[in-house]
């Protein structure tokens, strides 16, 4: 029998004579997944730990798992997240809204949005929940389009970033800043927010960048506005539909006692992470590349995240292919005495994304990155693309909770300044992400004849032994095709076969289990491709393959594990059997780690043990060397 628990500070009582929505909280992973999909349920947050619903009453009693009832909200309600950095600010916080439940310093709480959106004012950090977010199942997840390239066109893609970069200097950053924090506020509700808007459009627009604003509510007050996006769009040449983001929230705000509506210059937060972007608007704009990238300005951060949500929502219900999101959000004050390095905030879906920045600050910049990895970090635009299944991370300096010395000590005050940022610092930040889109996006230089067409840009799964179709197109010569399990894996033939047929039928019974990515290559003048997603076959037993085994972490960025199921349970223990590493591991065939245990503190050189544990109960295990 299920048990159903009600911690509100309504009083309800069995059965529920109760009309309206209830927002429900079912710890995650669910036990009956599949059955709760079909009942049509709103998911509207999925965390580490437990995930959020909102339900009828009638629905309520239907539901095949324990649940807990945080509370009833009508139509003129909203949830929101909020950050609470001590526990008095409870108080504060029962004054704008109801609070439903309380963790990891996150109080969930609703009311009426003008009146919780005040809350931003007095110092709080906001995320307004998403009426509705996809399962992750329902989630077309897309890999990032990163081709294989020859020694001789990596050396030229190199150069071509290494010169972009060499174009970014502080003074041009400094101009940015400087107008934008002239401003005097970007407060959303005041004039200011909509000739920031203007400025943003025609800077891009002088570019020579294709602009368009993406217009969104937001009540306040008791009274209607009508806040901007602005997306600028640098097409790609070969695959346009694949698309990057840069993106930074332009909006500006004070605490109390100071007036946003006066005086919020907002240099660090977030007049940093715009002047990244339009330094890099500028000169990428100049150069082409095979993806598309687009530099993303949302407004209405401050207040809930609005425009990122809103932006991330219509992208997913249009299908657009975001393969990678970074969002630059105070990126410029340090201080001598602290720790020098630029903070990667990822989920566990988006880590590749993570170790990515990594592997590109040390080939262009050796900016020291720090890397934490939390599915609940919702303060940021990032989690709005958490929200609808894209790849996102968030580039900080500093972690929460916000109150260390690393932590810019005038936040949200009007001495956010120009004067208190250190600019050769910020320069390399914005280095580190500009460098980082353009190897993802691939500088376009002679495009090749061949394209591969299938697989593209997504995980394709097929269980071992059925077929699966190969398309390409560009050439009526013999075509070779070969499959590798990674960038620098060894070749394996499929097939040579007539180039005009532009399909071919691969029977993988012959493929071990583990995810591969697909080769072609014109036979008579040479010209080749890589598929720019990942084809995951999968065993009817349960194998993984882990690689580099021994993984040796001062040169190995990464330990992979291939091969994943749908569900995959990790753990790694010491050979005492501690258990050291735990993650559920939903729809991704390939995950990575980076030695370190759950206090992300890295682990001691040894032999560890791993086991994989299906959603059938089936497991593997195996041992992993780690040498330093």
């Amino acid at each position: 029998m299920k048990q159903i628990v009600l911690i509100s500070l309504m009083v309800l009582s069995l059965p529920f004579p109760l009309k309206g929505e209830y927002l429900i909280k079912i710890p995650y992973p669910l036990e009956k997944q599949q059955e709760i999909e079909k009942m049509n349920l709103n998911l509207r947050y999925v965390g580490k730990d437990f995930c959020l619903f909102s339900a009828s009453a009638e629905l309520m009693v239907k539901i095949p798992d324990t649940y807990t009832i945080l509370g009833s909200y009508s139509e003129e309600e909203e949830i929101f997240f909020v950050w609470v950095k001590k526990p008095e600010d409870l108080g504060v916080i029962r004054k704008y809204g109801q609070v439903l439940y309380f963790f990891n310093q996150t109080a969930i709480i609703k009311g009426k949005i003008e009146e919780i959106i005040k809350l931003s004012e007095q110092g709080f950090k906001l995320k307004l929940l998403p009426e509705r977010i996809p399962w992750s199942e329902q989630v077309k997840y897309f890999t990032p389009a990163i081709r294989f390239k020859s020694s001789a066109e990596e050396t030229a893609d190199t150069q071509i970033i290494k010169e972009i970069l060499q174009n970014f200097t502080t003074t041009q950053y400094v101009e940015y800043i400087q107008y934008l924090q002239g401003l005097e506020t970007r407060y959303s509700f005041s004039p200011k927010i909509q000739e920031t808007k203007d400025y943003l459009v025609n800077k891009f627009q002088e570019f020579g960048l294709s602009v368009s604003t993406f217009p969104f509510a937001l009540k306040y007050n008791n009274q209607d506005y009508t806040l901007y996006n602005v997306i600028a769009t640098l097409s790609g040449e070969t695959t346009p539909k694949k698309e990057y983001i840069l993106c930074a929230h332009y909006d500006s705000t004070v605490d109390n006692p100071y007036d946003p509506m006066v005086s919020a210059p907002g240099a660090d937060d977030n007049a940093s992470g715009i002047s990244a972007l339009l330094l890099a608007a500028k000169y990428l704009s100049q150069k082409k590349f095979n993806s598309t990238i687009k530099f993303v300005c949302f407004a209405g951060e401050e207040q809930g995240m609005k425009g990122s949500q809103s932006y991330a929502k219509e992208m997913y219900n249009q299908g657009v292919q975001i393969l990678g999101t970074i969002n630059l959000d105070m990126i410029a004050w340090w201080k001598p005495g602290i720790k020098y390095d630029l903070n990667i905030i990822t989920n566990t879906k988006s880590q590749w994304l993570s170790d990515y920045l990594t592997q590109i600050s040390t080939k262009y910049v050796s900016m020291p990155l720090d890397r934490m990895t939390n599915d609940n970090a919702w303060w940021g635009d990032h989690s709005s693309f958490w929200d609808y299944g894209y790849t996102a991370v968030m580039t900080f300096e500093a972690y929460p909770p916000w109150s260390g010395s690393d932590f810019n000590l005038y936040y949200h005050t009007p001495e956010d300044t120009l004067d208190k940022l250190d600019l050769d610092f910020a320069l390399k930040n914005t280095k580190t992400c500009i460098a980082t889109v353009c190897e993802l996006a691939d500088p376009y230089n002679l495009p090749t004849k061949i394209t591969l067409l299938e697989p593209d840009g997504k995980n394709d799964t097929v269980k071992w032994g059925e077929k699966y179709n190969i398309l390409w197109s560009g050439t009526t010569n013999q075509i070779s095709l070969s499959y590798a399990p990674g960038i620098d894996g060894e070749k394996n033939p499929i097939v040579t076969c007539d180039g005009s047929l532009e399909k071919y039928e691969w029977d993988t019974s012959s493929t071990p289990q583990g995810e591969y990515y697909i080769y072609a290559k014109d036979e008579v003048n040479g010209d080749s491709d890589w598929s720019s997603g990942p084809l995951t076959v999968l065993a009817g037993e349960l194998r993984v393959y882990v690689y580099p085994n021994p993984y040796y972490p001062f040169k190995d960025n990464q330990l992979i594990f291939v091969g994943l199921p749908d569900y995959a349970q990790l753990r790694i223990y010491s050979l005492t059997g501690e258990l050291l590493f735990e993650r559920e591991i939903y729809s991704q065939f390939r995950w990575s780690w980076e030695g370190k245990n759950e206090n992300n503190e890295k682990v001691a050189s040894g032999i560890y043990i791993y086991t994989v544990t299906d959603g059938n109960n089936q497991q593997t295990k195996g041992k992993i060397a780690i040498l330093k």
